[in-house]
């Protein structure tokens, strides 16, 4: 068979692996699927405010995935999935999904919530902090340029650490910590919300899961998604209502 006339690959196809991987040990699909999820995320996060009955406010379009949020006690990093950013600089949203409802973990609840309740401008202050350390200084660069794009931070001496970075240079670290000390930023508030395959009643000795059953569940995203006609989001959303169950808790078809 020549290479003009192989059969070209459906979409479904890619998705009914990841349907059919996400029951492997090891495998999971939160990491595979978080571009696909992006893509409506903020769409997601106006649908909850509606649902919550809270004033129009729309979002930015991009989001920033694996956010990093500084550790209470080292210059280390924790992450949630995604953050998500009014276009007013009023709030910004903690976004994190499950793919599987055993995931959940009472650990990183408490460490959202800390987030939540220290205020963005505590998380942006652990950016600079975790850049001023880390030896992926470059890629924090890329991410405080994001938040200088969205109108979240506003940078000193921008071009003069672009050009310390790219490519890296032997004194990043002091630009790095010189634009620390003389930047600013809005103070919005910080939301948390989760998006998960279905919520549950939590047990009484989980009451923290509480605020995930506040978030939105996988049936609920699927329709913010199925809103847009192309044949991805149809795609994606009819693999996002499968998903509802959690991964090997059915026979192998």
């Amino acid at each position: 068979m020549s290479s003009g006339s192989k059969k070209p690959i459906e979409l479904d196809t890619v998705f009914k692996l990841l349907d059919q991987w996400r029951n492997l040990p090891s495998y999971s699909l939160e990491p595979r699927t978080d571009a696909f999820f992006a893509l409506y995320l903020s769409e997601a996060v106006e649908e909850y405010r509606r649902k919550k009955g809270l004033p129009d406010c729309p979002m930015l379009p991009d989001v920033i995935p694996q956010f990093p949020l500084c550790k209470e006690y080292n210059k280390q990093s924790e992450k949630v999935d995604y953050a998500v950013f009014a276009e007013d600089r009023s709030v910004v949203y903690l976004v994190e999904i499950k793919t599987d409802m055993a995931s959940l973990s009472e650990e990183q609840h408490d460490y959202l919530v800390r987030a939540k309740r220290s205020g963005f401008k505590e998380v942006v202050e652990g950016i600079w902090q975790i850049a001023l350390s880390t030896r992926a200084q470059p890629k924090y660069v890329h991410l405080l340029s994001r938040l200088e794009e969205f109108g979240y931070v506003s940078i000193p001496d921008f071009n003069g650490l672009c050009d310390h970075a790219f490519p890296k240079k032997p004194h990043l670290g002091d630009v790095i910590k010189a634009n620390a000390k003389g930047y600013t930023c809005p103070d919005p508030k910080i939301e948390l919300v989760y998006i998960v395959p279905r919520h549950e009643n939590p047990p009484p000795n989980e009451p923290w899961k509480c605020t995930v059953n506040d978030g939105l569940d996988f049936e609920q995203f699927a329709k913010v998604v199925e809103a847009h006609s192309d044949l991805l989001s149809l795609t994606f959303a009819k693999y996002i209502r499968k998903w509802c169950v959690d991964p090997a808790t059915q026979r192998p078809s």
